[in-house]
């Protein structure tokens, strides 16, 4: 058996290697974020110890880190944060000072009536912040629809200055149609005479007609 080299060469590639370069490719076009060592990101994060002094500076990396480098993504990302931490110690403390009313009480039925004057007290807290809400969104509404109402005004408004234009757009059309007629007369009287002229020979023109 007679075996042809036809001088071509083929170049075997690592499987692994071609697996490793996929994921390296695909990792890098799902987190394009910039360096931490990069100008932007250090004028991103001198920009955030500006605005916040107080915060270290391991967790504003952190959190610019996590934004992907922008700039209004961590400043949103630090305020959440903040607001969550409020939020937690907030309970905590309701919580706490709960237990401590719940503590001063002499007996169960006493615990029970302090239980149960604390939730209504919640109760009725929770009420108002609902009925502040949607107080608000009524406000807003009440605002929008006065908004509307003020663009409806002007369109009628608009209207009856249009209606009572009209008026006098229909006299000038008048006077222009009447005299339109006018001079449909006069031409249809030089025609005429015209064409008696041409008959017999003679021009004789009505110089009342120009």
């Amino acid at each position: 058996m007679v075996s042809i080299d036809t001088g071509k060469r083929y170049r075997m590639e690592n499987p692994s290697e071609n697996s490793k370069k996929a994921k390296f490719t695909s990792h890098y076009d799902l987190n394009c974020t910039i360096p931490m060592q990069s100008s932007f990101f250090n004028e991103n994060l001198s920009k955030l110890r500006v605005l916040f002094p107080l915060y270290p500076i391991e967790s504003l990396g952190k959190a610019l880190e996590d934004s992907h480098n922008s700039y209004d993504l961590a400043v949103h990302y630090i305020q959440k944060t903040e607001q969550d931490k409020m939020t937690a110690a907030l309970r905590d403390i309701k919580a706490h000072n709960f237990i401590m009313t719940l503590s001063s009480a002499k007996s169960l039925p006493e615990a029970y009536e302090i239980a149960k004057k604390l939730l209504e007290n919640k109760d009725e807290t929770a009420s108002e912040a609902e009925l502040q809400k949607e107080n608000t969104l009524l406000k807003e509404h009440i605002k929008t629809i006065a908004n509307e109402n003020k663009l409806l005004k002007r369109a009628v408004a608009k209207l009856h200055e249009n209606i009572k234009s009209s008026p006098d757009k229909d006299k000038e059309i008048e006077v222009l149609r009447k005299e339109l007629e006018g001079e449909r007369c006069k031409t249809f009287a030089l025609l005429a005479q015209l064409t008696r002229a041409i008959s017999s020979t003679e021009l004789k023109l009505n110089r009342d007609l120009y």
